[in-house]
């Protein structure tokens, strides 16, 4: 065997004996940050989005490694991230229409309400001023 070799392995050895010593001290867990990726899909709550931008790059990528060609690189790009929200279903703008008409009865019934109490409203201003103070008490 070589010195370098013998060198190596001691080193490999003394390094092995420290790791264990640490791990039978123990230390306090260390408080990890999170990184402004991590907070930014957090704030975003979309990771399918981004997974399909990685995907698309990594496309763009491939493209260009195996045909040579930049501008085939970057309509793969495109294409992998375009197509699915072109070509796919319209779950998405049909729970907005749901939501929207939801909305929109929700604002008919309240202007209803409004138009109900408005009439009680005169009602009782008339009554008022026709002088029959039961109905005015009542």
């Amino acid at each position: 065997m070589s010195v370098v070799l013998l060198g190596v392995l001691g080193a490999g050895v003394a390094v092995g004996a420290l790791l264990v010593v640490a791990g039978l001290r123990g230390r306090p867990a260390r408080v990890v940050k999170s990184s402004r990726l991590s907070t930014w899909l957090a704030a975003r709550h979309d990771r399918k989005r981004v997974g399909l931008l990685v995907l698309a790059v990594l496309t763009g990528l491939a493209v260009d490694v195996v045909t040579g060609w930049v501008v085939g690189g970057m309509l793969a790009v495109v294409a992998v991230a375009g197509l699915p929200r072109i070509l796919g279903s319209n779950v998405d703008q049909q729970h907005q229409l749901e939501r929207i008409e939801a909305i929109a009865g929700w604002t008919e019934m309240l202007r209803d309400t409004l138009v109900a109490a408005a009439g009680l409203d005169v009602m009782s201003r008339e009554v008022g001023q026709s002088g029959d103070r039961r109905l005015a008490a009542g």
